[in-house]
């Protein structure tokens, strides 16, 4: 897919999901831009300025795209559906919110997708795991009002991961997986489902989120490691987002701010 055909399929999509959001988020404001350095850094200095509208911003390609514990994502334009959404929250957010927004997407992209803690959608490739997207999750507090901006990458289209970190898992797509529908009927599904689920969390938490996270964690039962030392089977997750690992009789709790788990 080229950059013009890639975003006039944002465009379009950008027209469908202001439709569907109109009886339950009339004030959803959507822009399209062709290239940027990063959409969550757009909208978190935005906030930082005291805008904080609801906002969803799509892109066709990203300079300084971020991930999570600051590493660079890289795409290819016209290859990854990129997106920010902002949204004002009633508090500063609980833990377990990049989790929630995790299993909301894996639900509403593709059944195969799964959620590998803290962050990442991923995809079982007749054995091989493969990264089909991420997740980058920032908020901010303006003045003693909260927003939240939520970074997506999933990958439509097979591309060359430049510059990748040590032990990074292989990329795969959504077209490699079989799924080709139109980008913007994808959004359409995805944006609304979001926006209703992270307004869930805003009201309950993550603990209304776990048993759709069992149904889509790729960890559970699996030999884990953790760079802190930690290693033993995954065994879920905590109301609050915590990764269980038991290692013998002991169970410890790992958060996701503090370590990286691998699969051993």
């Amino acid at each position: 897919m080229n950059i013009s055909s890639h975003l006039k399929e944002l465009h379009a999509g950008a027209e469908s999901v202001w439709l569907a959001c109109q009886e339950r988020a009339a004030d959803l404001k959507i822009e399209v831009v062709a290239e940027i350095g990063s959409t969550n850094t757009e909208l978190m200095e935005r906030a930082r300025q005291g805008r904080l509208d609801r906002v969803l911003m799509l892109t066709a390609h990203q300079t300084a795209g971020r991930g999570r514990m600051g590493r660079q994502w890289h795409d290819e334009p016209g290859r990854v559906l990129m997106f920010s959404l902002g949204m004002p929250f009633a508090s500063p957010p609980a833990s377990g919110l990049a989790l929630a927004v995790g299993v909301s997407l894996a639900e509403q992209v593709h059944p195969q997708l799964r959620l590998k803690w803290p962050n990442d959608l991923w995809w079982n490739d007749a054995g091989q795991w493969r990264k089909v997207g991420g997740i980058l999750v920032e908020a901010t507090q303006v003045k003693g009002e909260s927003y939240v901006v939520v970074g997506v990458g999933i990958n439509l289209l097979a591309h060359e991961v430049v510059g990748g970190h040590a032990n990074a898992i292989p990329a795969g797509s959504l077209a490699e997986m079989g799924a080709c529908e139109n980008t913007a009927d994808l959004l359409t599904r995805m944006i609304p489902a979001l926006m209703s689920d992270m307004e869930r969390f805003m009201a309950e938490g993550f603990g209304a989120f776990v048993r759709r996270f069992e149904a889509v964690d790729a960890l559970l039962g699996r030999e884990v490691s953790v760079p802190n030392g930690v290693s033993g089977v995954a065994t879920g997750v905590r109301d609050d987002g915590a990764l269980c690992v038991r290692s013998g009789d002991q169970v410890e709790a790992i958060y996701s701010q503090e370590v990286s788990v691998r699969p051993c």
